[in-house]
């Protein structure tokens, strides 16, 4: 269970939500939608306890899961973590996972008594992690990770030599493993196949707990929710149905706003046109018009508020140069891991105005080979020329290129040389 009551959030100076209430009740599926920029990951970070509300409390009862929006994996302090040793330590047989292993290894090494002494404990952790239920919880999180497009020697890789989209898979099939009362979820689908992601919207529907997700996913909105939370203006509207009826519903209550308010504008107009009128008459109308000056400042203070509608921005982009017939070319790339191979022999030709897509399981390889196409990355074999006047431009996955404490215009700064009007 979650309770938010009259929570204030702020990034800065700017204030994203003002005083909002609502509660995560079990068997509660709501989606939390917005424009960017509304304050949705800020809110679930600071519901997660990443981050510190302004005012108000937040209340958390029994045990919550939060996937958030980015690969990233800081707080793992073993490299040599593997897919599945991060998934079991969701519970705590995880931790005697991990004992077990180390053990393993030192008992490879060792020779005579010392060895003797490993068996023995090894056989005691066995023990005591076939007691736990570890064996059958094991193939559990087996089946979590393979339904989430992790699975056979993906498995036994160490996450920090995984690419960002299968960490993010490994992540929620670690949180979804550890028997939550309540999920909070940032973009569950990202980096998940068709497969992975019909699995997981019927996992949800059917989870016992409370679960606050964001997805632009519409489908799993659909699907996997009961009730939508909409960021506006500072505040949250709840909506009882999916996400197409708040679409519908979203519209109707704009339009009772819009009705609403015209009411009061009219009201408050008549009621200064009469002040006007009366203010420097007679003593006893200048009172009668005191009066419906302080009824004007009530209703101002208590008029409908409507959200400004947002605008629409044209954007011009710069056109590059015309290059030559070939603009990129890649010939025998190969790239390994340790002893993980991703690829090998790949040659790439792209000609000028030709489009090309990447497709290719989870964990093939997609983003290294853009990574070594753009130049961010060294292949092991291969080369990549660039054509006459050619330029690549490039969007991380992890948004890598985005640094900390430098704003958004000096990051176009260091990416184009045009002046700061256009840019």
């Amino acid at each position: 269970m979650l309770i938010a009551r009259n929570v204030s959030i702020e990034v800065g100076a700017r204030e994203l939500l003002r005083e909002v209430s609502f509660s995560l009740q079990a068997g509660d599926k709501i989606g939390l939608v917005g424009h960017n920029g509304a304050g949705k990951t800020t809110l679930i970070r600071t519901l997660a306890g990443e981050l510190r509300e302004a005012s108000g409390q937040i209340v958390v009862s029994g045990k919550l899961g939060y996937l958030s929006q980015e690969a990233a994996l800081a707080e793992i302090e073993d490299a040599r973590i593997t897919a599945l040793e991060r998934i079991l330590m969701a519970r705590d047989i995880g931790s005697l996972e991990r004992r077990m292993e180390l053990v393993r290894r030192e008992m490879e090494d060792a020779e005579g008594a010392e060895r003797d002494k490993l068996i023995h404990r090894y056989a005691r952790l066995d023990d005591e992690f076939g007691a736990a239920g570890g064996y059958v919880a094991k193939a559990e999180a087996t089946r979590f990770a393979a339904a989430l497009g992790v699975a056979g020697e993906d498995l036994e890789q160490c996450v920090s030599t995984m690419s960002g989209g299968q960490r993010r898979r490994v992540e929620l099939a670690r949180i979804l493993f550890a028997e939550t009362e309540t999920l909070l979820l940032d973009e569950p689908t990202n980096h998940l196949d068709l497969d992975a992601k019909m699995w997981l919207m019927d996992f949800l529907s059917k989870y016992p707990g409370g679960l606050l997700v964001i997805s632009h996913d519409l489908a799993l909105l659909d699907k996997s929710i009961t009730s939508v939370l909409a960021t506006e203006a500072g505040t949250l509207d709840a909506f009882r149905g999916n996400y197409s009826f708040y679409l519908s519903e979203r519209e109707t209550r704009r339009t009772q706003r819009l009705r609403e308010r015209k009411h009061q504008d009219a009201k408050i107009a008549r009621l200064e046109e009469g002040i006007r009128r009366f203010k420097g008459s007679s003593e006893k109308l200048a009172k009668r018009a005191r009066s419906w000056e302080t009824r004007v400042g009530k209703l101002k203070a208590t008029r409908t508020e409507i959200a400004a509608s947002r605008r629409n921005v044209a954007v011009r982009f710069p056109q590059p140069e015309t290059t030559g017939r070939t603009p990129i070319k890649a010939q025998g790339l190969g790239k390994a891991y340790g002893d993980n191979l991703v690829f090998l022999d790949v040659d790439v030709d792209i000609d000028r105005s030709e489009r090309m897509i990447i497709v290719g399981l989870n964990g093939a390889g997609k983003t290294t080979l853009l990574r070594i196409l753009a130049g961010v990355e060294t292949a092991d074999l291969g080369e990549v020329t660039y054509g006459l006047r050619a330029s690549v431009g490039y969007y991380a996955q992890e948004h890598e290129q985005i640094h900390a404490g430098k704003t958004v215009i000096d990051h176009m700064r260091a990416a184009s040389g045009a002046p700061d009007r256009e840019l």
